[in-house]
């Protein structure tokens, strides 16, 4: 099998498929994708380089200290026991350091991958991998001598390397060749050895912003469509709660007409009733009307 990027049509649509599947994730961790990749690709130098240099300094600690490759893990799995707080702290520390950098007019290696593109890439990647896996699964299935033996001879080479340059080592090695793939991918290393299908890339990065658009447009119009509904919907509670307040304000008028007409009916019975004769000056009239306010309440 040709290591080359040859895709077929199928292919370069599952590549579509899958970069459409990666995006909104990518998208929603999108500071965090940018804070590592201007972490590794030397954004901000002095800061990379800092950076860099503390997390060697640890590594050889461990290093000196003879760990497998085991004790790294359990001492991976073991920061889970750091309280959050201090490694909400320490991240919020490192995305200060890095998150900032991505809107210079110059870099010190090369500008950061936009989202879009990162999908776009890794997706075309993903595609040849699985296609080259496939084929392997299938030879060996099919009992083809020729690709069988590379197959174990590549195995060999890859567990007799580990065990020359042991545990630490290839940790260390491993962990430095992936700070690397965001260098490699920016600056397309070794794109035109392996002939890199360009011109797919340019069209699946051309349908996947185009979608991207579409989408983000429909969105804002949805959230504008629902911005209006919900104006609408204050509107109408602001019509309603002023026509529930104006029946209010006349049924109290009513009602203090109704009450007005009662009292004075009742002073007028007083009036009539009063034996000598005596007129109801204006105090006493307001201290009846008072008290028979009072008791109608």
């Amino acid at each position: 099998m040709s290591s080359d990027f040859t895709f077929t049509n199928e292919e370069e649509e599952l590549s579509y498929q899958v970069a459409s599947i990666m995006y909104p994730y990518f998208k929603r961790n999108s500071n965090i994708i940018m804070v590592i990749q201007n972490a590794l690709l030397f954004v901000s130098p002095i800061k990379s380089f800092i950076f860099f240099f503390g997390v060697n300094l640890i590594f050889f600690i461990f290093y000196i200290c003879h760990f497998s490759i085991f004790s790294h893990m359990f001492i991976i799995l073991s920061i889970r026991t750091i309280p959050s707080e201090y490694k909400t702290k320490f991240l919020l520390f490192i995305n200060s350091c890095f998150a900032s950098q991505s809107e210079k007019e110059k870099y010190f290696l090369v500008q950061p991958i936009p989202i879009d593109h990162l999908c776009c890439l890794i997706a075309i990647f993903y595609v040849q991998l699985r296609k080259f896996i496939n084929y392997y699964i299938n030879s060996v299935k099919k009992a083809q001598l020729f690709d069988v033996a590379f197959i174990t001879v590549l195995q060999f080479f890859v567990f007799y390397l580990i065990y020359l340059m042991g545990d630490s080592i290839f940790v260390w090695v491993t962990i430095h060749a992936a700070c690397l793939v965001p260098f490699i991918l920016a600056k397309r290393v070794g794109f035109e050895i392996f002939h890199f299908p360009t011109k797919i890339e340019q069209r699946i990065l051309s349908l996947l912003r185009r979608r991207n658009e579409e989408e983000e447009k429909i969105e804002k119009e949805e959230k504008a469509q629902k911005l209006a509904e919900e104006e609408k919907k204050a509107q109408e509670e602001v019509k309603r709660l002023a026509e529930i307040a104006m029946i209010s304000e006349e049924t109290e008028n009513f009602d203090f007409q109704d009450e007005n007409q009662k009292n004075d009916h009742k002073l007028k019975i007083e009036i009539e009733e009063n034996p000598n004769g005596e007129i109801i000056n204006g105090d006493k009239h307001r201290a009846i009307a008072n008290e028979l306010c009072l008791e109608i309440n």
